[in-house]
């Protein structure tokens, strides 16, 4: 891979309707942006896996990958098995486009193209600041949202724009780190590596993005998610200082945790 080389990772789980909109529309506005694109089933029981294929098979990104999860790793595991991917093919950041068709990719076509961003250690998509574009998003969920922001951001000492979208750029140099493979596989995995992450904080920013709910249910268990992600943030400084060794390492999310159905890459 190059210098500058962006791996996009798909994670999906039941998106038989929203994966081909979601790779199409990497394609059509990242393709001169991005090197590669890697859609990771997470052992889904619609038609997922073969919506995923036709569509990368179709995609004008280069190089392109479908692979399936062994056995269902939640969000999280799909995540890190993406990670580790990339960092094996010595990708030098990894974009982060969730499969349900909520984000929009082309908000970060603007950040691929400038090497301030790419210099971040990580660069979320915010739902919730000023730019910030909702679709079909109750105002329960808004408020609640802002709400758990700021309640993370005091307990934790610096200001939170978004704990979670699906739309987030990482550097693999930061994605290496030891303390991300021990974060949980669920639903809350964004939340955590954001809440326990080691001193001294690797460097982040926020950009606005355009989020749409108009034709899919979220998997996300609002208020339990909610809940866990406050407990979180209050026992931060402990998960920082005293976590313990996870029985999950960098290992578990190489090539023997998930099967290629689709792969080709140019020279």
């Amino acid at each position: 891979m190059s210098k500058r080389s962006v791996l996009v990772v798909v994670p999906a789980f039941n998106t038989e309707r929203q994966i081909d909109k979601v790779v199409d529309a990497v394609s059509a506005s990242l393709a001169s942006q991005v090197d590669g694109i890697l859609v990771i089933d997470n052992q889904s029981s619609d038609e997922t896996l073969q919506t995923a294929i036709l569509a990368v098979e179709r995609s004008n990104i280069r190089n392109r990958f479908v692979v399936q999860n062994l056995v269902n790793r939640g969000l999280g595991g799909s995540l890190k098995i993406g990670f580790q991917f990339a960092i094996q093919r010595d990708y030098s950041h990894v974009l982060v486009v969730h499969g349900d068709n909520q984000a929009n990719p082309a908000d970060f076509l603007e950040v691929l193209r400038d090497d301030n961003f790419l210099q971040f250690s990580k660069v979320y998509g915010s739902r919730f600041m000023e730019g910030a574009v909702l679709l079909g998003y109750s105002r329960f969920r808004l408020v609640g949202n802002r709400l758990l922001n700021y309640a993370c951001s005091e307990l934790i000492g610096r200001k939170i724009l978004d704990l979670g979208s699906g739309l987030n750029l990482y550097r693999t140099t930061y994605l290496d780190q030891d303390y991300i493979y021990s974060c949980r596989d669920d639903l809350t995995f964004n939340n955590e590596i954001l809440l326990s992450e080691p001193q001294p904080i690797a460097t982040e920013c926020y950009v606005p993005i355009t989020w749409s709910e108009t034709d899919q249910q979220s998997n996300a268990k609002v208020l339990r998610q909610g809940f866990r992600t406050l407990q979180l943030a209050m026992s931060s400084r402990i998960l920082r200082s005293k976590r313990r060794p996870s029985r999950h390492s960098k290992s578990d999310y190489q090539a023997m945790s998930f099967r290629v159905f689709y792969s080709f890459e140019s020279n």
